[in-house]
C-alpha cells in the first residue's frame, strides 16, 4: 500500500508541473523511468529507517528470545495441522 501510495504522488507531481500532457495510458507507460528512480530511492530509505528502529528497539532480539521460550509450539501446531486435515478429509468424504 506504501508503495502504490507513493507512485500516485510521484504521477500527481509530474502531472502538477506540466510534464505530461495527458492522462492517457500510454503517456503514464512512457513515464515509468522517471517513476522507478524515485520509488527505489523511496523504499531503500524507508527500509534502512525501519532497520534502524528495529536495532534501536532491538526487536530482532527480543524474536531470538521469543523462539526459543515456546519449545511446545511445534507440538500444538502440529496438531492443529492434523486436525484440520481431518476435517478436510471428513468434508472431502461426505460430498
Amino acid at each position: 500500500p506504501e508503495l502504490k501510495l507513493r507512485a500516485e504522488q510521484i504521477i500527481t507531481a509530474r502531472y502538477a508541473r506540466g510534464l505530461l500532457p495527458d492522462r492517457r495510458l500510454i503517456s503514464r507507460f512512457r513515464q515509468l523511468p522517471y517513476l522507478l528512480r524515485p520509488l527505489l530511492v523511496w523504499s531503500l530509505r524507508a527500509a534502512i529507517q525501519r532497520s534502524e528502529l528495529w536495532d534501536q528497539k532491538r526487536l530482532l532480539d527480543r524474536v531470538g528470545h521469543i523462539r526459543h521460550a515456546y519449545e511446545g509450539s511445534r507440538l500444538s501446531g502440529a496438531a492443529l495441522i492434523g486436525i484440520s486435515l481431518v476435517w478436510l478429509v471428513i468434508n472431502l468424504v461426505d460430498i
